[in-house]
C-alpha cells in the first residue's frame, strides 16, 4: 500500500489502510503463499 505522507487520508481511506495492514498479509499468504518460492530460513546456532 502506497500513499503520500504529506496528505492526510480520509477516515474511509484510513480505515481501509488499517484493514489492509491488519488482515491482508495473512489473507494473501493463505491464498497465494503456496505459489511463492521462499528461500530456506537461516539456521540458528
Amino acid at each position: 500500500m502506497v500513499h503520500t505522507l504529506s496528505k492526510l487520508l480520509s477516515p474511509a481511506a484510513e480505515a481501509f489502510r488499517y484493514f489492509m495492514l491488519e488482515r491482508a498479509e495473512s489473507h494473501l499468504a493463505d491464498k497465494y503463499g503456496r505459489l511463492l518460492k521462499l528461500p530456506p530460513a537461516p539456521s540458528v546456532g
